[in-house]
């Protein structure tokens, strides 16, 4: 709507010679430019699935998260909110934080159980383009929402982990009884 109100003041204001169809044609790019923009920064979307997330923001970054790697999901709010571009829109790594955010709302941390690649420029001083993360900070429209669906695709995983490490731990202390008595039983002949 601005590009439109300023459109007709240079119109108006403007005599209709070669400079004014050069600005004409530099404001129609630019329009096409920040719609282009603005028409991929909406269509991009984390995508949840049963087995990965799909992490997106824009043409800017994308990365396929297992989500057998993701330990734990929760809201949290940033005490320090980095500083985006232009958009407002942060991807930059930060030891081994990742800051994947559009808003310095809504944000959510996935801690995972080992390191992943990930491309994104570093924060630090060698600004490397790639480098491993174990925390991912998104953004998420409806934070609730995401993390209780997230948190049933995971936490079965993670619950029948713990269910066989404590089968394995039962087990091996039968073993272990099984052996002592064993030991201690006398050789009847």
């Amino acid at each position: 709507m601005e590009i439109l109100i300023v459109g007709i003041a240079i119109y108006m204001m403007m005599t209709k010679n070669w400079l004014f169809y050069l600005v004409l044609a530099l404001m129609l790019a630019l329009y096409l430019y920040v719609s282009n923009l603005n028409r991929l920064m909406l269509g991009s979307a984390h995508v949840l699935t049963p087995d990965e997330l799909i992490i997106c923001l824009g043409p800017r970054f994308k990365c396929r998260l297992p989500l057998s790697l993701v330990m734990e999901a929760r809201a949290v709010s940033l005490a320090s909110a980095p500083q985006g571009d232009l958009l407002n829109v942060s991807v930059y790594r930060e030891g081994e934080r990742l800051y994947c955010l559009s808003r310095n709302s809504d944000v959510i941390q996935l801690n995972l159980s080992e390191p992943i690649m990930v491309k994104a420029p570093s924060s630090g001083p060698d600004k490397s383009r790639r480098g491993f993360v174990r925390e991912i900070l998104i953004n998420a429209d409806e934070p609730e929402r995401f993390l209780e669906t997230i948190t049933k695709i995971v936490r079965p995983e993670k619950e029948l982990d713990q269910i066989k490490s404590r089968q394995d731990t039962l087990k091996s202390v039968q073993d272990k009884t099984r052996q002592i008595i064993f030991l201690i039983t006398p050789n009847l002949k």
